[in-house]
């Protein structure tokens, strides 16, 4: 079988997204936040940036994303007193410490936060529509921007500001930055599920991939500027387009005019310019590295309707090992079911 969607559901296992070409729609739907344009080499040029950037921004109309990590703490800096900020919380999850740092960084700055409670209630009410506007299965996260995006609008804010995009300039995929990778070593290292793993007659695709092989070692900035970077731009854009709010992302229009430091990348020290921006600002230094974005997906893997399609084996759950890999699989099988029956 060498159908469209068994292509699309083989990449999007693979990758989490579908690459240029691969679609089941007539144009596959395109997020775009902006070229890259500001080069910056130091904190200052950034801070010189940013001030002119928040100067044309109308607060009575937007609020932040305020997770409590470095980048949008470091925008948060740059917000008038009695600005909104929205953090999401998962009360399905032991851990707060996402919701704690996010209050402990709006009361420095004076901001108002409003705690954006998301369950797998709200997974089952907003996934269908999110996947139907976005033509793709969803990453977990965009279940929680989108209704983050619904609340903004309950106290009349049109835009949002994300730190969304500082990873892949300023060094925050330390995991992957602080070494070089051979071909076969970056593709299984970026492998999510192995099609073949889970679906009956597998169509693979390594197209992500292929385009960035190198000798000896893969293209890695290459592939985290050009692809990594537009895919989460589509975990943000598609919730917030549905929801009709204007993404603000000032860090994606930062082209890096410096060399990164990886030994300070492999010892905890990722987006240095960030952080020596961030003490100038504050005073204080910002403790801790990044984290990944909290997702519930271990509790939620508990709630899922098991049933799969044909094109799945009965046993496909339990072939795989972690809670990120079973909701991939969960959010494809669902696309799967809205495109059939369609």
């Amino acid at each position: 079988m060498n159908d469209p969607l068994t292509k699309c559901v083989g990449c999007f296992l693979r990758y989490r997204s579908l690459p240029h070409g691969v679609t089941l729609f007539s144009k596959k739907k395109h997020f775009a936040i902006g070229k890259s344009s500001i080069k910056i080499s130091n904190q200052n040029d950034l801070d010189i940036y940013l001030t002119s950037y928040f100067k044309n921004i109308d607060f009575s109309k937007t609020g932040i994303m305020l997770s409590g990590g470095i980048d949008s703490s470091l925008l948060a800096s740059y917000m008038p007193k009695d600005s909104y900020a929205f953090t999401i919380a998962y009360p399905e999850m032991q851990s707060k410490d996402e919701v704690e740092r996010a209050r402990f960084f709006a009361n420095k700055f004076g901001l108002n936060l409003v705690v954006v409670d998301v369950t797998f209630e709200d997974v089952l009410r907003f996934q269908d529509e999110l996947m139907i506007n976005k033509g793709q299965p969803l990453s977990s996260i965009e279940i929680g921007i989108y209704k983050m995006c619904l609340e903004a609008k309950k106290y009349d804010l049109e835009n949002l500001i994300t730190g969304m995009g500082a990873d892949g300039v300023f060094g925050g995929t330390f995991n992957l930055m602080s070494r070089d990778w051979t071909n076969e070593e970056f593709v299984n290292r970026f492998t999510y599920i192995e099609p073949k793993i889970v679906m009956k007659n597998p169509v693979d695709s390594l197209e992500f991939f292929e385009m960035y092989y190198g000798t000896p070692y893969f293209n890695l900035f290459g592939f985290l500027d050009d692809i990594e970077s537009e895919y989460t731009v589509t975990y943000f854009a598609n919730p917030c387009e549905l929801a009709e709010i204007k993404l603000l992302a000032p860090f994606e229009s930062c082209i890096r005019d410096f060399e990164l430091d990886r030994v300070g990348i492999v010892n905890g020290k990722e987006k240095i310019i960030l952080r020596q921006l961030f003490k100038k600002r504050t005073g204080f230094e910002f403790n801790g590295i990044k984290k990944a974005f909290p997702r519930p997906t271990e509790y939620w893997a508990n709630l899922y309707d098991k049933k799969l399609d044909d094109m799945f084996f009965e046993d496909a759950y339990e072939r795989l090992t972690t809670p990120e890999q079973k909701w991939i699989l969960y959010t494809t099988n669902q696309f799967v079911k809205l495109v059939k029956i369609d």
